[in-house]
């Protein structure tokens, strides 16, 4: 299945990039403001260039748990930072925030709250693919002392984004994140990895 994921991905995104070489360039709007929403996530960033950057999302993820479809992962995000553009294909974004993520998995259930520093990336293909990678160092506590993984939890989150832009305006947008999360207590730790994905707006 990961497999199938990334291979159309990889055929999406070189697609993209070929149709964009192959019409007229015209000059990407510099939209403010995107609301990222699927079942079940929703989210808002300030996405303005050279200006400051504010964000809040959460978010749940369903999967297998013990061979059963479940609801594995939960997160609630607020950041805030800069968005620097490098130039108009590059943006880079240093931010901090706070933020909460629970554990759902039978073996892994944890609840942890935290602060973090990360860092955001984002490439522009053309008018139609972005390519990002967005990198978070967290620390955090355990919500339920019975059950803590040893506080306190280093936590780092990666992720990929792949959007790609559609509409005349291309004001929306389709994304889908490969990404791995790690919590390290001092007894034990959490892996997770697997696949966040929303539907964007921009205005």
């Amino acid at each position: 299945m990961k497999k199938c994921v990334l291979s159309l991905t990889s055929i999406l995104s070189f697609a993209s990039v070929f149709a964009d070489q192959q019409s007229a360039q015209e000059p990407i709007i510099p939209y403010a403001h995107r609301i990222n929403f699927e079942i079940p996530r929703f989210g808002y960033e300030h996405i303005k260039p050279d200006a400051i950057y504010v964000a809040a999302e959460c978010w749940y993820l369903w999967g297998f748990d013990t061979h059963q479809f479940s609801l594995i992962l939960g997160e609630a995000e607020g950041r805030i930072g800069y968005n620097f553009l490098l130039n108009p294909s590059n943006t880079l974004t240093p931010f901090a925030g706070v933020g909460y993520f629970k554990s759902f998995e039978h073996t892994k259930r944890q609840e942890i709250g935290f602060s973090s520093l990360g860092l955001r990336y984002e490439h522009v293909f053309g008018r139609t693919f972005n390519l990002g990678l967005n990198l978070e160092g967290m620390l955090g506590y355990s919500l339920h002392h019975r059950s803590s993984w040893g506080d306190p939890i280093w936590g780092v989150d990666v992720g990929v984004p792949f959007t790609w832009r559609f509409a005349r305006k291309k004001n929306w947008d389709i994304r889908i994140e490969p990404f791995f999360t790690g919590w390290f207590g001092q007894e034990r730790e959490g892996l997770f990895g697997g696949l966040r994905s929303a539907i964007g707006y921009r205005f």
